[in-house]
């Protein structure tokens, strides 16, 4: 797998895989994809999650400066464990 410009270039092998995977095995295979900075374009990728993530909270009611500070620092801590 490898990730250029707003693509993810997938091998058939990979496809195949993924079709037969259910909720949990894809939620763990992407999660390892994220935090796997091996793959080729994943820093981009990983910073516009991360500002996608920032730009939600900003949007939300209720949610200030402090907690959205807290839910990323929380949120960075969650993804970086195995």
């Amino acid at each position: 797998m490898r990730i250029e410009k707003d693509k993810v270039i997938i091998t058939r092998e990979e496809m195949s895989s993924i079709k037969n995977m259910n909720r949990r095995q894809l939620e763990e295979f992407l999660k390892e994809v994220l935090v796997n900075t091996d793959t080729p374009g994943i820093e981009e990728v990983q910073k516009r999650y991360m500002d996608a993530i920032e730009q939600t909270l900003s949007e939300l009611k209720g949610i200030g400066e402090k907690r959205k500070e807290l839910f990323l620092e929380l949120f960075n801590i969650n993804i970086a464990q195995p």
